[in-house]
């Protein structure tokens, strides 16, 4: 077992774990959130997360290029042209913090056109929004160094202190909410946990990588600074408008549904996005594995590795999205109650989001490590333009629904399947009908899983907890049994299953 495979188990087991545990200690933080504030902070906290992530546009997509320009210096360790990077990474998110408060500030005068109703709250929302800001624009400081830790494969020590930040930034905050009630300290705290974060990366990476030298005053070499301005070029198009159709959705809510409904479908929004964020988390861990890998592998290698990634994130999502559909209502009513559950349909359209995205992610990650930003251009900026238009037109109509499903129509027939195609016809080598085949036989194995599973779990009776637990392990019997008799001849399922056996005996010696 080489160490390129041991690092990425090792990156994906703790990325996966501190996914786990803040998921769990998140849960307990929401259940305080909801006690001692109303519905409307709720509402408030998603509609400004959303407008953020536009604002994250001013990224322009610097640190996928940064961290695809030093796979190759670091995997031929020349630490000098590590160290020229490391220096105009910093200077560029420095000025990146600069754009966001500028523009955030800009911004702030102009809420009340993004909300339909203003909440009622004591606090002002102009001041809430300016934390937000504040807290973004703090989460650009330091965080340049986290690129020589994706490099070195060593993604296992951000997640840890990740993992460190948020177990504090949690618990400060539930004793604050506990105590005082302040929506505003709790957002001070929030921006501290940023901060600290940071410095501890900061200090890690010092500590490490002690021939860092920041300072370094030789520029770029023509060739390398040549090839990060045309990936982020071709990035700040496909970056632009992805944050703008992903942020865009609380957004269109909130001005044309209303803010309490952004608040109601928040809780299913964090329990979704939590669970992805533990799937996406633990399979992101591999991908600066794969960025090594890329730099010398054959195309049959690539095409080898590709398959068994394509499965793992089509069952790990897939059981995920099945989950989602048969249990998440029965949840959140023992959770915080009836008030606050949506529609089933609701619920579908929301997964159907992270699912197109989670299915792609084997693509998504091929595109990043091979380089292949500048093809991506168009597709995202269907997908943006695309995801409004329809979000609005079908919002009037349809609701939650309809915003919810948009999305995920606007994903699928722009940016998703493009990305499977170029990777399929440039990076594979294959012919892109072998994607979309791969793709169709995957959603409809998916349908039938959760239509057997669904109906299988619908016919508990039993009530409250003990009948929330039944329906969980009949659910996770049933769909990973399904999915297991479908795919354990298949070659990638041996050859993951081949994986999984030598690193265990790797452990053990």
């Amino acid at each position: 077992m080489n160490s390129r495979t041991q690092k990425s188990a090792k990156n994906m087991t703790v990325g996966m774990l501190s996914q786990l545990f803040t998921l769990l200690l998140s849960f307990v933080s929401r259940t305080i959130f909801i006690k001692y504030l109303t519905a409307e902070y709720l509402g408030i906290s998603g509609l400004f997360s959303n407008v953020l992530t536009v604002l994250s546009f001013a990224e322009l997509g610097i640190g996928d290029a940064m961290t695809y320009a030093m796979y190759k210096p670091v995997k031929e360790d020349n630490r000098k042209l590590v160290n020229q990077l490391m220096v105009v990474y910093k200077k560029a998110y420095t000025g990146i913090a600069i754009v966001v408060g500028t523009i955030g500030l800009l911004l702030s005068f102009f809420l009340n056109f993004i909300i339909s109703e203003p909440p009622d709250i004591p606090e002002s929302l102009q001041l809430i929004f300016w934390l937000y800001v504040i807290n973004n624009m703090a989460s650009y400081l330091l965080t340049y160094k986290k690129s020589i830790l994706i490099a070195y494969q060593e993604n296992y020590i951000i997640s840890g202190v990740q993992q460190l930040s948020s177990v504090i930034q949690q618990i400060a905050q539930m004793i604050v909410l506990y105590f005082t009630r302040q929506y505003i300290l709790y957002l001070i705290i929030q921006i501290l946990c940023t901060i600290l974060n940071n410095i501890i990366i900061s200090i890690v990476v010092k500590k490490r990588y002690a021939w860092i030298n920041e300072k370094e005053s030789e520029t770029l070499p023509h060739e390398v600074s040549k090839e990060i301005f045309t990936n982020v070029k071709a990035l700040s198009i496909s970056k632009i408008a992805g944050v703008v159709s992903n942020g865009s959705d609380n957004i269109i809510i909130s001005k044309f549904i209303g803010l309490s409904s952004v608040g109601v479908a928040s809780n299913y929004t964090m329990i979704i996005n939590s669970l992805n964020g533990i799937l996406w988390n633990g399979l992101s861990s591999l991908t600066s594995s794969f960025g090594n890998f890329n730099v010398d592998s054959t195309i049959e290698q690539r095409r080898k590795l590709f398959n068994e990634l394509f499965l793992c994130s089509y069952w790990l999502y897939g059981f995920m999205t099945i989950g989602i559909i048969t249990l998440a209502n029965s949840f959140i009513e023992l959770w915080v109650g009836p008030d606050y559950l949506v529609p089933k349909g609701v619920v579908l359209a929301l997964i159907l989001i992270t699912y197109i995205s989670g299915i792609n992610f084997p693509a998504y990650t091929y595109q990043s490590t091979l380089g292949m930003f500048d093809k991506m251009k168009l597709p995202y900026v269907l997908f943006a333009v695309f995801n409004i238009l329809l979000s609005i037109l079908l919002g009037k109509s349809w609701g939650l629904f309809g915003v919810y499903i948009a999305t995920s129509i606007s994903r699928l027939c722009t940016s998703e399947v493009s990305s499977g195609y170029y990777v399929y016809r440039y990076g594979l080598k294959l012919s892109p009908l072998k994607y979309l085949t791969k793709y169709v036989i995957s959603f409809v194995i998916l349908i039938l899983n959760v239509t057997v599973t669904n109906y299988i779990v619908s016919l508990v009776q039993t009530k409250g907890v003990i009948g929330f637990i039944i329906k969980t392990v009949i659910c996770t019997v049933v769909c990973n049994l399904i999915y297991f008799v479908c795919f354990f001849r298949t070659v990638e399922f041996q050859n993951l299953l081949m994986r999984a056996k030598g690193l265990l005996s790797s452990r053990r010696k």
